[in-house]
């Protein structure tokens, strides 16, 4: 179930990748996929950690897209 979470959100970055081509979207896969493999090695504590970068990883392209979209009044 883990698994398929975090496929998921590896699915959802890609499509963020391919949409806006943000490197930093790109970061953040590399991290979801490292942090698969660590679980499927049994290494929890190691993946979480390589989950927690990719968060970081995808925070900051994705706020500033936010304030985008609020400096043109579309939210």
């Amino acid at each position: 179930m883990l698994l398929l979470l975090m496929e998921q959100v590896r699915s959802e970055l890609l499509f963020a990748v391919h949409n806006t081509g943000d490197r930093e979207f790109e970061r953040a896969v590399q991290f979801v996929n490292e942090a698969i493999s660590l679980v499927e090695s049994d290494q929890p504590d190691e993946a979480s950690q390589k989950l927690a970068m990719a968060i970081s990883a995808s925070t900051t392209p994705a706020q500033l897209a936010w304030q985008e979209l609020s400096d043109h009044g579309l939210l």
